[in-house]
């Protein structure tokens, strides 16, 4: 299995950050994981991630542009991606 696909893991912290208006969000952190195949099936490629592993909930702040000072971000998203190489010689 190890030559066939690969896992990624990431984690992200962020501290708390001043608003326009002069409130603060919450620092926060995330955890993100990532298992990517190698070629399989005439070129394929299969990558599927997990963003926000732990469903942590937080916001970030934004510009006078919108009415609220923050924008709660996304709970737990799930991405698969399918590709296909094509060699030309």
């Amino acid at each position: 299995w190890q030559h066939r696909f690969s896992i990624g893991v990431e984690a992200q912290y962020t501290g708390p950050r001043k608003t326009f208006i002069g409130t603060s969000v919450n620092r926060y952190a995330v955890a993100n994981v990532t298992a990517t195949t190698r070629d399989f099936g005439g070129g394929f490629h299969v990558n599927a991630s997990i963003y926000n592993l732990f469903n942590q909930k937080y916001s970030d702040p934004v510009g006078p542009e919108i009415e609220d000072p923050a924008l709660r971000q996304n709970g737990v998203d799930f991405r698969i991606q399918i590709t296909r190489a094509f060699h030309f010689y």
